[in-house]
């Protein structure tokens, strides 16, 4: 079977390095980017098969980004997870109309995202 493809989108260097670490010990290929410049185009050249988005990016916003991949006809059943610090309540409208599959709120169980990703790419297959 296939490794499974993860992108994750976050400026915080550390973090995606260690997530990624995590993901490849759990059996994911991951890929990242540090902004979100470009990364419809990486999409479009990678295929992943989730996206992890951290909302608050140099350049883009992981609201746009998501939104975009949500209106594409060919990336839309890509699920998509945002990462934010923020508190959510205040965010819901935004959350819902970026079409986002998932909100996880920083910092948050390893565990708890894995199991998500999971459930979310067996979902979508």
């Amino acid at each position: 079977m296939d490794k499974k493809k993860i992108m994750i989108v976050d400026d915080e260097i550390e973090f995606v390095e260690m997530i990624t670490m995590r993901f490849r010990a759990s059996g994911y290929e991951v890929m990242a980017s540090h902004d979100g410049e470009g990364v419809i185009e990486k999409i479009r050249t990678e295929k992943p098969d989730l996206v992890l988005l951290d909302i608050m990016l140099p350049n883009v916003d992981g609201y746009i980004i998501c939104s975009a991949i949500k209106k594409d006809a060919e990336f839309k059943k890509i699920p998509v997870i945002l990462l934010t610090a923020k508190d959510t309540t205040s965010e819901a409208d935004k959350l819902q109309e970026a079409g986002a599959d998932y909100c996880m709120i920083k910092p948050f169980e390893p565990k708890e995202l894995l199991d998500k990703i999971r459930e979310l790419i067996k979902k979508s297959s």
